[in-house]
């Protein structure tokens, strides 16, 4: 993924994005945001989610925007679900 790539897919250069790459392009995640609208201050990658953690500009409201793709295998969706809620316990500031 590159900037420019990001920024045709948009319609223009007023957005951020973060993108994992999943496994052997399977679960492959992008999440984009509008430089305007929220402010990156963290984000947590793992398999199969991306967690960004930021600022509502509009509503100065701390928050956090997660990207889910859970794999069909129960076992997989609860490993990642258990990675999330450890995410959500390390920063109970975001709301």
């Amino acid at each position: 993924m590159s900037d420019s790539r990001c920024f045709s897919l948009w319609g223009d250069c007023n957005v951020c994005w973060v993108h994992n790459e999943g496994l052997n392009g399977a679960g492959s995640l992008l999440t984009k945001w509008c430089k305007d609208v929220f402010q990156l201050d963290d984000k947590v990658m793992g398999r199969g989610f991306i967690a960004l953690l930021g600022l509502h500009i509009k509503s100065c409201s701390k928050c956090a925007v997660i990207n889910v793709y859970a794999a069909c295998n129960s076992g997989d969706k609860v490993v990642v679900w258990e990675k999330l809620m450890n995410i959500i316990k390390a920063h109970q500031n975001f709301a």
